[in-house]
């Protein structure tokens, strides 16, 4: 399971429109650098719930509403971290 600071959203991308009165961001990164684009509205029951069955594999519900879809492949790497990938060290 996921920690709350893994799950905190450290960028989203520009609004591409509302719901509820608040911004959709094209997608969002988690402090763990996972990238998930905005992919639907959830359906929401007369009580303003949703339900949780209607996610899919690699899909998140985040408040007010709205559901994002991971790619696993997009996992956003950490500058030191691209840095170290950028060139290999023969020597080891």
């Amino acid at each position: 399971m996921k920690t709350d600071l893994e799950r905190t959203i450290v960028e989203h991308g520009p609004s591409v429109g509302t719901h509820h009165a608040k911004p959709i961001p094209a997608y969002i990164i988690t402090a763990a650098g996972q990238r998930s684009e905005f992919d639907r509205i959830a359906i929401e029951d007369a009580d303003g719930q949703c339900d949780m069955a209607q996610l899919e594999w690699l899909e998140s519900l985040i408040a007010p509403g709205l559901i994002y879809r991971s790619n696993v492949c997009d996992l956003v790497l950490p500058e030191t971290t691209r840095n170290n990938l950028d060139t290999p060290n023969w020597d080891k």
